[in-house]
């Protein structure tokens, strides 16, 4: 039974594309397998990438400066403090005995970056747009 409200999801890949959620404020997950839901039994491999604006200099790539966007394959909101610009979505399938990897999907989050204060203390002013780079798409790895 779908219940409708704000969830916590998790997708994976083990039998194929899968989904599993759970009601936000229900606290622990119980039991998950009932809220689990294979998507589509093709789907191999998911990646995803985030394009981390370079608001916090604490970055590992050593090669990127301040203020500048950069690719990442790891993103903990709790660390951030912000969201990301984008996310980068890959897929691989599998269909009579054939690997495929789909076009890359790019989702730019308009409510990303950190907010900047307003007067009185609120913060909900965006900074300013950053341009996406454009990757570029790299043959198949197979």
């Amino acid at each position: 039974m779908d219940v409708p409200g704000l969830k916590y999801i998790k997708i994976e890949v083990d039998e194929g594309l899968s989904v599993t959620e759970q009601i936000f404020f229900m606290g622990e997950e119980g039991d998950a397998e009932n809220n689990r839901y294979v998507l589509d039994t093709h789907v191999k491999e998911l990646e995803f990438s985030y394009l981390d604006p370079g608001i916090e200099t604490d970055t590992e790539q050593e090669e990127v400066e301040e203020g500048e966007a950069f690719w990442t394959g790891d993103w903990d909101g709790a660390d951030k403090h912000y969201l990301p610009l984008a996310v980068k979505i890959r897929v691989l399938i599998e269909q009579d005995e054939k690997q495929l990897w789909l076009p890359t999907i790019i989702a730019r989050l308009r409510a990303a970056g950190k907010p900047g204060p307003l007067p009185g203390g609120a913060a909900s002013e965006a900074p300013p747009a950053v341009p996406l780079p454009t990757p570029a798409i790299p043959p198949s790895p197979r």
